[in-house]
């Protein structure tokens, strides 16, 4: 799982350009987790609102996961962020 954090739903990520269901789920759940952080703190002393990281996310992490995924983390997050009162 550890090594294949960096591939892609796409194929084009490394080391072995891997695709779909190639990838361990759990792989594909690290490198949407790591987009979305990027997405939502795209500096260390910067945070943004959760929609417009969503939004950000969800044009960044197309090809990198697999769509399915990506609705997933944006129902979870939008679920969070209305009962955190964001």
């Amino acid at each position: 799982m550890v090594e294949q954090h960096h591939e892609r739903y796409d194929g084009k990520g490394f080391p072995k350009q891997l695709q779909g269901r190639e990838i361990d789920p759990l792989a594909s759940i690290v490198r949407g987790s790591e987009e979305l952080s990027l997405c939502l703190y795209p500096h260390l002393d910067h945070e943004i609102d959760v929609p417009t990281g969503l939004e950000r996310f969800c044009a960044t992490a197309e090809g990198q996961i697999s769509a399915k995924l990506m609705s997933n983390f944006h129902e979870v997050f939008t679920t969070l962020d209305k009962v955190s009162g964001g």
